[in-house]
């Protein structure tokens, strides 16, 4: 992306009360070297439902600290798919040329998504992170490889796809061709992640890998995603998924017409030349 890029940055929050206030003002700081950048950006934050004084602190945040602010509140608790749709709905009336989703923790960090992140998507559709790609050598507890592995495996045999990390929060995109793709989703929970990636890859959008370390994320805080204690949920989502490809819920002109000249491809950005 050139420096006159509309960035949308969309963060769903939801319970977040303990620790909005150092989000926050990571993003003021790090929206401050975007402006002086040359990089026209909003702040778009989706509480979705928060029963604890999320949206509350973040309205008083705003009205304290002008900047790219806007808080979209969706009323009752709906799921990460569901607050990072409408936030991507919301999205459109900046007119961007770039929308990225990231965790309310900033687990990935800021820096990777102007540094790393906007110039692949000058010729890709989606950028995603990966961290498989610096995880193979490092000590991971044995259940959450064989959490992994079992996700992984239903995955691509309900959906297609094969591909290790669908669930890392940190996704970009290119505005124009993704507006077709976003129309068609349908998930409100974590699987989300799995739907949007099968529909692209389906539909032959370019997706470029980015590496990421857990250990170079940012923050110190751990994932709010916990696999195992929504596997029952993840599971029937997968299913609805396989479901949803049997009923052609995920065709749309504005998709096929895409298609003809496209070609599928997924390559891993850092191992270029």
């Amino acid at each position: 992306m050139n420096r006159a890029s509309r960035l949308v940055l969309v963060i769903p929050v939801y319970n977040f009360a303990h620790g909005i206030a150092a989000t926050l003002v990571r993003l003021q700081r790090w929206a401050q070297g975007q402006a002086a950048q040359g990089i026209m950006l909003q702040l778009l934050l989706v509480d979705d439902g928060s029963t604890d004084a999320t949206a509350a602190r973040i309205e008083d945040f705003i009205a304290t600290h002008p900047g790219p602010w806007r808080l979209l509140r969706v009323g009752s608790n709906r799921g990460k798919g569901y607050a990072v749709r409408a936030g991507v709905a919301a999205a459109w009336e900046f007119q961007p040329d770039a929308i990225v989703f990231t965790d309310c923790d900033l687990y990935y960090g800021l820096d990777i998504i102007a540094a790393r992140m906007l110039p692949l998507l000058e010729q890709a559709d989606i950028v995603i992170v990966d961290r498989s790609l610096t995880r193979r050598d490092r000590a991971v507890p044995l259940r959450r490889r064989l959490a992994s592995a079992i996700f992984n495996r239903l995955v691509a045999m309900l959906t297609g796809i094969h591909y290790r990390d669908t669930q890392a929060g940190l996704k970009g995109f290119r505005a124009t061709p993704c507006r077709a793709l976003f129309d068609v989703l349908t998930l409100d929970r974590f699987a989300f992640d799995v739907e949007l990636l099968s529909v692209a890859l389906h539909h032959q959008f370019r997706i470029e890998q980015v590496p990421v370390d857990d250990g170079q994320s940012g923050s110190s805080q751990t994932s709010s995603v916990a696999m195992l204690s929504a596997s029952l949920q993840m599971l029937g989502d997968l299913l609805r998924i396989n479901r949803n490809w049997k009923h052609g819920r995920y065709e749309s002109q504005a998709l096929r017409s895409r298609v003809a000249d496209k070609v599928y491809a997924i390559t891993d950005a850092e191992a270029r030349p």
